[in-house]
């Protein structure tokens, strides 16, 4: 998978992701610089978290999704596609991947989420399902993430 290289703010474009539970969609999905590619969490608890790589002042974090979602097939044939429908999700920042603070909740998720950063340092953002199951699970685009500027 080649990266996006197109110049860009996003400080989390293409930076290591980890994902709880491992899924058949990569965990980079979510942070590729395109919401074609998607990462899918199914749980209740289900998280994709994304390491900035250095601490930044946490402006704007958004999260798209593409209008169709197509699902792997539990059968070994084809996938459902279908219109995208996401369980809620709540936004979480740290400095140190350990100790989370909570940004914002987004109960009724859409297309396009974007939510105001507090401003405080953060290297670590993450997503947390709110709800989230098999027919609603937590779908992320992509993942992307802007510092504040002084």
């Amino acid at each position: 998978r080649r990266p996006d290289l197109t110049p860009t703010t996003d400080v989390a474009r293409c930076k290591p992701t980890l994902a709880d539970p491992a899924t058949a969609e990569p965990a980079e999905a979510a942070a590729d610089g395109t919401d074609i590619t998607q990462w899918i969490g199914p749980t209740a608890d289900a998280s994709i978290q994304v390491d900035l790589g250095t601490a930044v002042p946490l402006g704007t974090v958004t999260v798209t999704r593409s209008a169709v979602t197509t699902f792997a097939s539990t059968t070994g044939g084809k996938g459902v596609t279908m219109p995208t429908r996401s369980a809620g999700e709540r936004v979480e920042a740290s400095t140190d991947g350990t100790t989370w603070r909570t940004i914002a909740t987004v109960s009724s998720p859409t297309l396009s989420d974007v939510v105001a950063g507090d401003g405080r340092p953060a290297r670590y953002v993450r997503l947390v399902a709110l709800g989230a199951t098999a027919t609603v699970p937590l779908i992320v685009g992509e993942l992307s993430v802007q510092a504040r500027q002084s």
